[in-house]
């Protein structure tokens, strides 16, 4: 557990360990530092105590919106700093098969608690957008096969 032992990166004296096993959930946890001691993330965010589900949309996600818009936000289930009591959880809402939203949770961490501070669903990549990425894997996997 090398990774216990480094700075803290979140809200001064904790430090947010995330991790995945193969293509299962990303699953995170909070250290604090100085005690020792270990939080779960917010009970909304988290299923199985520190599993985070629903986030294979967000690479996908991250090159539409790079292609549309030129922006850079960088989808990754997770954000947060080490000066600041701010964590920022992105997971992609379902509807049926497909993805309804993507949906970016602000929560703050402040005397052992998460507060949720605001949600915001983003509309997701347009149905052509993912037609267009299978193509493109596929093709991929042709060229390789061959």
């Amino acid at each position: 557990m090398k990774t216990l032992t480094a700075l803290p990166n979140f809200a001064g004296q904790f430090r947010i360990v995330s991790f995945r096993i193969g293509d299962g959930p990303t699953g995170a946890f909070l250290f604090d530092a100085k005690t020792g001691a270990i939080s779960r993330l917010p009970s909304n965010v988290v299923r199985e105590d520190f599993f985070i589900y629903d986030t294979d949309c967000l690479d996908l996600y991250r090159k539409w919106q790079n292609a549309a818009t030129g922006e850079q936000d960088d989808s990754v289930p997770l954000s947060f700093s080490a000066s600041s009591e701010l964590l920022i959880v992105r997971r992609c809402r379902m509807a049926r098969s497909s993805v309804a939203a993507v949906e970016k949770s602000y929560y703050r961490w402040h005397g052992w608690k998460w507060y949720l501070l605001r949600r915001v669903s983003l509309p997701p990549p347009p149905p052509r957008f993912y037609l267009r990425q299978q193509l493109m894997s596929s093709a991929t996997s042709l060229k390789v096969a061959v």
